[in-house]
């Protein structure tokens, strides 16, 4: 009897471990019709960076004509790090050629999955591997800077990220997303209930103003010039980039209060209140 017993608590003992195991990683959920805006952003994404884009130029002064003569809605996102998810591409087949590995020429045929974790993204599923993987940043607070009671879509960030699996699992933790800007909502395309967008994209220039909090308070900023590491300074051509705007621009702008080393080089910015720059859109 004893033996018996002893031989039941032996397989207990080694059962328990596995069913543990199996209980560390959430399941995953295969994304659907439901989320087909999502997952057509994200292939438009893949598919934009195999190609050669001729932007014409932009400045501030561009952008504000644009809020002010076509209503475009300036939303100003800011997002919490910790509350993400993440969407990953599977494909069967094996890619033809580095490029189309690289620039995901495939992407319409990948079997779109989401995890709530970073731990739980997986190596394969049914017989698919991951290729490519992107972590979602829901906006904890969407904001026309021009006027607080407009009614404004929901908005979601996403950013491609690079997992390393060992054991089928992703063992990477990501750098946190906590960017913060302005995003240019053209009234002349389709309104969107939601937008799905990466600074990542070939036209974040164009679309958007950069951000930064500083003592509690946000702030627009712009480039006014760089000390390389030569000692050697290089100023932004302020009168270009704010034209007609340039005196009132200029007035209110706050100047040694933000800068920002990149790379070598130390780069020093500008900085408009939102209240301030709000007024110059009416």
């Amino acid at each position: 009897m004893k033996r018996v017993f002893s031989l039941l608590l032996l397989c207990t003992m080694c059962i328990l471990p596995l069913v543990a195991c199996s209980g560390l990683h959430g399941k995953p959920t295969v994304l659907g019709d439901e989320s087909s805006d999502l997952i057509s952003s994200l292939i438009d994404y893949l598919e934009s960076r195999g190609v050669a884009y001729d932007m014409a130029p932009t400045s501030f002064a561009i952008k504000i004509r644009e809020m002010k003569e076509k209503g475009t809605q300036p939303l100003l996102v800011e997002f919490d790090p910790s509350r993400c998810y993440y969407v990953c591409g599977y494909y069967v087949g094996l890619y033809s050629s580095e490029d189309e590995r690289m620039f995901n020429g495939c992407a319409s045929e990948y079997t779109w999955i989401r995890y709530e974790k970073e731990e739980d993204i997986r190596e394969k599923y049914l017989g698919r591997t991951c290729v490519v993987a992107f972590r979602l940043n829901p906006a904890s607070s969407v904001t026309d800077i021009r006027s607080e009671s407009d009614a404004v879509p929901a908005f979601e960030h996403f950013e491609k990220v690079e997992p390393v699996f060992k054991g089928g699992y992703n063992t990477e933790k990501f750098e946190d997303f906590d960017k913060l800007f302005i995003y240019l909502d053209s009234k002349e395309k389709e309104a969107k209930d939601k937008i799905y967008y990466t600074t990542s994209a070939y036209n974040s220039r164009h679309v958007t103003f950069p951000c930064v909090r500083l003592d509690g308070q946000i702030f627009i900023t712009v480039l006014m010039y760089r000390i390389r590491s030569t000692g050697e300074r290089y100023r932004y051509d302020l009168k270009w980039e704010f034209d007609e705007y340039y005196d009132a621009l200029t007035e209110m702008m706050i100047k040694g209060k933000y800068s920002y080393t990149s790379g070598e080089d130390t780069v020093y910015c500008g900085l408009f209140t939102i209240e301030d720059f709000s007024e110059i859109l009416k």
